[in-house]
């Protein structure tokens, strides 16, 4: 081999020429605007209506305006030679991002990256499968490698910054002329979805993010707030009782109240618990569409209106409460934590070493919350509350939820990814996990029962959200709760009371039932409790108690 030939061969196949970081800043927000957000499009064709010329006007309008902030976000976001990382960054998390998004019409929002942020490892393992590693290779390691093998023209530090000066000019012309040629249908269509905003990949994450972190990184130098210091046990604790009284409160994940039998679903989800004494309240809705948000939100004192997931780090909750009335609170946990609620109550976490039968390598079924319980009641004093936090029917790897001798609706999606099974095969993954959850609740309740004679004990089971299994082409939950369906928000709600408990507590069950139909949300839930408990505290508001008009006056 000659020195020219081996010279020759050393040379790159592919020269790329250099480009100024002006050009590829255009060029990377075309890229983003074109192959990152079909959801967007489709969401705005869907919103506009109109004849098929006036929409496709409209959609060249509203992609020149998506444009423009993309490309703000892009040409300012990076300087100099750290223009590259910049945009090797945004390609990678915007591959993530357009998965979600595009695939499960998931809004990535302020509460999503909460939750996100909260998501175990385990959790995170299950949305892993080939789309998603095609997405991160295709649209963000290709791309990523290209942008890293350019070659940018570097001008003087002012040129540079006069040409981002300019760009972010043009960028906001452009923004103006878009937005002023379809005032009345954008001011129209943004008033009604909101959640627009959050659907522009790259911008609407990045905007997540920074109000996230923001909020994250302020000085934790907040003391935390005390409430419920008054708590004392009413009236009816005085009565003595030879019996403990015990309250297990089970919080269901991702159930939604059109799968459960209970409510009228014409699928037999329920075959235990409907040979159960059960108060089934069935217009119950939640305060949140994800984990992050719901669980801290429904053991507050906040209502939904008023719940803001930031403060209440700072601030006690129902449990807090309950303890200063001198019950004991124990906290045992199949999930991926309390989300904060529990940090001053006792605590106890279900992992894969923790019962070989009820375990595999990666997670435990529910069964396992009830393994141990009695011990865990007797070592505790005279009263108890006990919080039982399900695994649930988290998604999207249903399947994964019930063991296979509960699998009886079939054929069963055996993936996670939810676009390569039918509706039926998604929604029989789902109403097994159902019916697995109706198998441990009955056989709770059957523990109860055998220990009458020991405990005078009530039962409530309420979920945290529901969840989306392909109706409007939407999957999983985390909707914003303003335009999230029904099918997320609306949960689950029921009752068991051992005969003693309610002669002790003066429970008409018959009055409950009677009553069950009417409209309650996790709002009601804190004073529901200390209803239940007959705390005594001035927190307490009678008019959002579940129980109030069907019990002894407390």
């Amino acid at each position: 081999m000659t020195a020219n030939t081996a010279a020759l061969l050393a040379k790159p196949v592919i020269t790329l020429p250099a480009v100024s970081t002006f050009t590829l800043g255009w060029l990377a927000s075309l890229f983003f605007l074109l192959l990152f957000n079909q959801h967007l499009f489709s969401v705005l064709a869907e919103a506009h209506g109109g004849s098929t010329f006036s929409q496709w006007m409209f959609l060249v309008a509203a992609g020149l305006l998506a444009l423009a902030l993309i490309n703000l976000l892009v040409i300012l976001g990076g300087f100099g030679r750290l223009f590259k990382l910049w945009l090797i960054l945004l390609l990678l998390s915007s591959s993530l991002a357009a998965y979600f998004t595009n695939r499960y019409g998931v809004i990535i929002d302020r509460d999503m990256v909460r939750n996100i942020a909260q998501t175990d490892w385990r959790e995170a393992l299950e949305l892993l499968n080939s789309t998603l590693l095609l997405y991160f290779f295709a649209l963000g390691v290709v791309p990523s490698i290209l942008v890293a093998r350019l070659k940018l023209s570097y001008t003087s530090p002012l040129r540079e910054l006069f040409k981002r000066l300019l760009a972010a000019l043009l960028s906001v012309l452009l923004i103006g002329a878009a937005a002023l040629t379809y005032y009345q249908e954008f001011a129209s269509i943004f008033r009604n979805h909101r959640e627009l905003r959050y659907l522009v990949v790259p911008t609407g994450y990045v905007h997540a993010l920074y109000t996230f972190a923001k909020q994250e990184i302020k000085p934790k130098k907040i003391a935390l707030k005390s409430i419920g210091m008054d708590a004392h046990p009413g009236a009816l604790w005085n009565a003595e009782s030879p019996r403990k009284a015990v309250v297990i409160l089970v919080v269901g994940e991702t159930a939604r109240a059109q799968n459960f039998a209970l409510n009228g679903y014409s699928r037999p989800t329920n075959p235990e618990l409907s040979h159960e004494d059960l108060v089934n309240f069935d217009q119950v809705h939640s305060c949140g569409t994800a984990t992050a948000v719901s669980l801290p939100c429904m053991f507050s004192r906040e209502d939904r209106s008023s719940f803001d997931a930031d403060k209440s780090t700072y601030q006690e909750n129902l449990l807090d409460v309950v303890q200063h009335a001198g019950i004991s609170v124990l906290w045992r946990d199949n999930n991926s934590g309390c989300k904060g609620v529990c940090d001053r109550v006792g605590y106890e976490e279900f992992t894969p070493a923790s019962d070989a039968s009820l375990c595999d390598n990666e997670e435990c079924f529910d069964m396992i919350l009830l393994k141990d319980l009695e011990q865990r009641i007797n070592q505790l004093p005279d009263a108890a509350v006990i919080v039982l936090h399900q695994k649930g029917s988290h998604g999207p790897a249903y399947y994964l939820r019930s063991p296979k001798e509960f699998q009886q609706f079939v054929p069963v999606c055996h993936t996670n990814q939810l676009q390569q099974c039918s509706k039926t095969e998604i929604l029989n993954a789902y109403d097994n996990t159902i019916l697995y959850t109706d198998h441990v609740l009955a056989n709770l309740i059957g523990f109860l029962k055998l220990r009458t004679e020991r405990y005078d004990s009530a039962l409530v089971y309420v979920s945290d959200h529901g969840e989306s299994l392909s109706e409007n082409n939407l999957y999983l939950h985390g909707l914003p709760y303003a335009i999230a369906p029904d099918e997320q928000t609306h949960i689950p709600f029921f009752m068991w009371f051992s005969e003693r408990y309610s002669e002790r507590f003066g429970i008409d069950t018959d009055c409950l039932n009677a009553v069950s139909n009417q409209p309650y949300s996790h709002d009601n839930l804190f004073d529901t409790v200390l209803g239940l408990l007959d705390i005594k505290t001035s927190l307490y508001r009678r008019d959002s108690d579940m129980l109030a008009s069907c019990s002894k006056p407390r």
